[in-house]
């Protein structure tokens, strides 16, 4: 009985995760506004983390690849909204000639970028996902308590390990966006197993890594925000007092963020002891 209940619960973890996909979809569909955006490339991310997983637990008689196919094109031009959207929100702590410009430059790239998402989700066979999704749950209902809890545990350790690996060498972006989306599979992939284990010995564990992941996340955001703002001043010829202080300030900013980063990663690794 309790195995059936367990699963009975997982099933509806599984399935809930859908659920928030589909919900965020629609939403999104009718207004691509800042929180819809955000809403439904965490809930992609969610998805896509519970089918990494359940192919790893299954011994990978389960294939997602079909399943994360569909949903990159989604994902991936959602994104470029996001970035618009997250600089145009940074870009208000500035205020002169120069960062007036790049606002709008952003928001003509918001706008052909919006045009382009809609395409994509007129595109998209939101039944088909639903299809590949009810199979891949079918899947997991073929696994025990046990099987599921051990494949998880390991699979958070080897996460756990990569970023200890990663911390080290960390002193560029790519190593900071590999630790973020490992951060995020071990929160993910916690919370899953939270939800059929009555004593929740993950709490403090999933707090430190959200912790992480939100601090990468805003240190990201800066990153990408300094990024556009160097090619929008290249192609504009654009070398001034104002575009020399905005510059400025965006590094500190950065650098802050990185200091806060180490720290908080150190707590978390603290923590990881499974």
């Amino acid at each position: 009985m309790e195995d059936l209940f367990g699963h009975m619960e997982i099933g509806d973890f599984f399935v809930n995760q859908f659920n928030d996909f589909e919900l965020c979809y629609k939403q999104t569909a009718k207004k691509f506004d800042l929180d819809n955006i955000h809403d439904l490339r965490v809930s992609i991310k969610k998805v896509r983390t519970l089918l990494l997983y359940l192919e790893l637990a299954s011994n990978k008689k389960f294939d997602p690849t079909d399943s994360l196919q569909l949903l990159n094109p989604i994902f991936k031009n959602a994104g470029y909204i996001r970035e618009c959207q997250i600089n145009i929100c940074l870009l208000e702590q500035f205020d002169n000639k120069v960062s007036t410009l790049f606002r709008d430059h952003l928001i003509k790239k918001q706008t052909k970028s919006g045009k382009k998402l809609n395409r994509e989700m007129n595109d998209f066979d939101i039944n088909e996902l639903k299809g590949m999704y009810e199979s891949a749950n079918k899947h997991l209902c073929e696994l025990s308590i046990d099987s599921i809890n051990q494949v998880s545990v390991k699979s958070v350790e080897n996460k756990i390990h990569k970023i200890k690996i990663l911390k080290d060498k960390a002193s560029g972006k790519f190593w900071m966006h590999k630790i973020r989306k490992h951060l995020k599979y071990v929160s993910e992939i916690l919370e899953f197993l939270s939800s059929f284990i009555e004593e929740n010995e993950f709490k403090d564990l999933i707090k430190k890594a959200k912790s992480c992941s939100k601090l990468i996340g805003e240190w990201h955001d800066y990153q990408v925000f300094l990024a556009a703002f160097i090619r929008f001043l290249t192609i504009k010829k654009i070398n001034n007092k104002a575009s020399r202080a905005i510059y400025k300030s965006i590094q500190i900013k950065i650098e802050e963020l990185m200091r806060d980063i180490d720290y908080h990663l150190d707590l978390m690794l603290d923590a990881s002891n499974l």
